[in-house]
Formats: structure tokens, C-alpha cells, sequence
């Protein structure tokens, strides 16, 4: 590879016993928010005494990129459309669908939403909406009615330095318990594609990737049978 290359944030403490330095000898140009920098800045000048052909490629690579971008002329968006489209385009094309999970007029589907259940203040609003739209009758998930198919949306995500990614063990232990009392159970992802891991006898796990009007029309589509999943996962 002949152009720039940047870490990650290493104050995630995501590289091991290695250290800043290390990133830099191996060929990184410019290293991300390190925890201690007035102490790296120190290192580096020590290292580049010995290494000055590495310190100036890393200049050098700095130098293009900055020549580059002064070239390229920012396009106005006066208007919320293009983005609108852009995010329409993405939803029709990006979702994931394992197993089957379908709704048509007249069914009735029980809803919640992983972060905030029991709580009926939902973000989903979109997502809920067009399924009404198509006569579907959306109720709130309790757990003291006889059910046949029930939803449940999350918008769980990576957080840095949260200590935890996904469900933790009570939403899991949760989660799982509604899977097993009911016949058929999707689950949408809004957020991780890794949410689904640790649940099983899922019908169906739909993964959007993303928050947003578009992305919620789109999930109701898929499970209307007006759009098909044309996603794939990168692992």
C-alpha cells in the first residue's frame, strides 16, 4: 500500500504489549489519539535521530494527503434530500436477513424494544408506523398474553470504553426467555451486526446497521415481503 496510513485511537489499548513506537517503525504516518502525547512526542524524537528516512516518509505521506484535499471543492447541500436518498438507496440494498420472518394484513405482532423494555416509549417510530400502514396490528410485548409472533428491536452499539458490547447478561437472559415462550421471534439490529450471538432459536435476525426514518421503512418492507435482503455479513 503507497498511500497514508493512520491507527485506530490507541488509547484503546487495542495493539497488546506494543506501543505507539511500534505502529510508527512499522509505517504508520500518523498515530490516533495516544493516552500520553507530550510523552510520545519526546519518544519520537528520539527515535527519529536514529530513523530520519521513516520520520520523512511519514511527512511526506502527511504532505499528499493535505495536497490532495486542498484540490477537492466541497459540494453544498442546501436541502436534506440528497442525503434522504443516499440513506434510501444504502437501506434497500444493505440489509441482512437470517431465517424467515414474515407479516401480511390482518396479523397481529407483539413489540418491544431491548433497552428500554418494559418501557413503551419507543424509538422505532417509523418501523411501527408502516407496519400499521399495512394493516398489521402492532401491540406492546407482555408477558402474560398468548403470543404467535413478536419483534424485538435493538439499537445496541459499539460504545468506546463502555466495557461491554451487546446485550449484557440480564437483557441476554431476558431476551432469550421471550424467544423461547413464543412461536416465532425476529430480531432487528439498528446497531451490531453481533447482537444475535449469544441468542438462540432465534425465527429470524434482520441486521440494518443503522438508525434513521430509511432504514426502519426499509426492515417493514422486509418483513411485508416488499423488499428483499440483498446484504451480506463481512464475516
Amino acid at each position: 500500500y503507497k498511500g497514508l496510513i493512520i491507527t485506530d485511537a490507541l488509547v484503546m489499548k487495542a495493539i497488546g504489549p506494543l506501543d505507539p513506537i511500534d505502529a510508527f517503525t512499522a509505517g504508520a504516518d500518523i498515530l490516533l489519539c495516544p493516552s500520553e502525547p507530550l510523552t510520545l512526542l519526546e519518544q519520537l524524537k528520539e527515535v527519529v535521530k536514529g530513523n530520519p528516512i521513516r520520520a520523512q516518509e511519514a511527512i511526506s505521506q502527511q504532505e499528499k494527503l493535505i495536497s490532495k484535499l486542498s484540490l477537492m471543492q466541497p459540494i453544498p447541500c442546501r436541502t436534506e434530500e440528497p442525503c434522504k436518498k443516499l440513506n434510501k438507496d444504502i437501506a434497500e440494498n444493505c440489509l441482512v436477513q437470517k431465517g424467515s420472518f414474515n407479516l401480511k394484513k390482518g396479523d397481529k405482532v407483539f413489540y418491544l424494544e431491548a433497552e428500554t423494555y418494559p418501557g413503551k416509549e419507543y424509538r422505532a417510530k417509523t418501523f411501527i408506523n408502516e407496519l400499521k400502514k399495512q394493516g398489521i396490528k402492532v401491540e406492546p410485548y407482555t408477558p402474560k398474553v398468548n403470543k404467535e409472533k413478536v419483534i424485538i428491536a435493538t439499537y445496541s452499539n459499539y460504545a468506546a470504553f463502555s466495557g461491554q458490547i451487546n446485550f449484557n447478561q440480564e437483557q441476554t437472559k431476558l431476551l432469550q426467555k421471550i424467544i423461547n415462550e413464543n412461536k416465532e421471534t425476529a430480531l432487528i439490529s439498528y446497531g451490531s451486526p453481533f447482537v444475535d450471538k449469544d441468542l438462540k432459536n432465534l425465527t429470524s435476525f434482520i441486521m440494518a446497521g443503522s438508525a434513521g426514518e430509511e432504514f426502519e421503512k426499509a426492515t417493514a418492507d422486509l418483513i411485508l415481503n416488499n423488499l428483499q435482503a440483498k446484504g451480506k455479513m463481512p464475516f
